[in-house]
């Protein structure tokens, strides 16, 4: 059995594989019945993206809701732990921007410390835009949300 950290790095990496099978739009409630082996889109946003991918990793809900299928980036950063970016784990979340957030990203890599004066870069999953989900660095989705303020890393419930 994998654990929920390993689960949602493998659910985000599917997601990627199959991006064909999502859409994106900001609608609610969040399709939380959706499943990998289904034929219909599977319509959401990143928050949204986010809270599928841990309730198919078998993760408490990232927005404290209990999946009702509410929840979006504010609930995200209201619910789950800070973390800083060398105590980041595969699995864990990075939202853009101060609260509510902008947009939120999955992190496929840990963050760590800087080795030899470089930051590592983690790969992280975002579904941010049509034909998303996308493997991207975090440097770059970072770059792309820099006037929106810092990035804050949150903790996987139960990871």
């Amino acid at each position: 059995m994998l654990s929920s950290r390993r689960a949602m790095v493998a659910n985000c990496r599917w997601a990627v594989a199959h991006r064909e099978r999502f859409r994106y739009e900001q609608v609610r409630p969040i399709p939380l019945g959706a499943t990998r082996d289904g034929d219909e889109p599977i319509i959401t946003d990143c928050s949204g993206f986010v809270t599928l991918m841990a309730r198919w990793s078998g993760l408490e809900d990232p927005n404290g809701r209990g999946y009702n299928g509410e929840g979006w980036t504010g609930t995200l950063l209201e619910h789950l732990p800070a973390a800083g970016f060398t105590r980041t784990g595969p699995g864990d979340i990075a939202v853009f921007g101060t609260y509510p957030g902008v947009h939120c990203a999955v992190l496929l890599e840990a963050g760590g410390p800087a080795v030899n004066g470089q930051a590592p870069d983690p790969w992280a999953v975002s579904h941010g835009v049509p034909g998303d989900p996308k493997r991207i660095r975090l440097s770059r989705l970072a770059g792309y949300f820099r006037k929106d303020g810092p990035v804050v890393y949150l903790r996987l419930p139960g990871g």
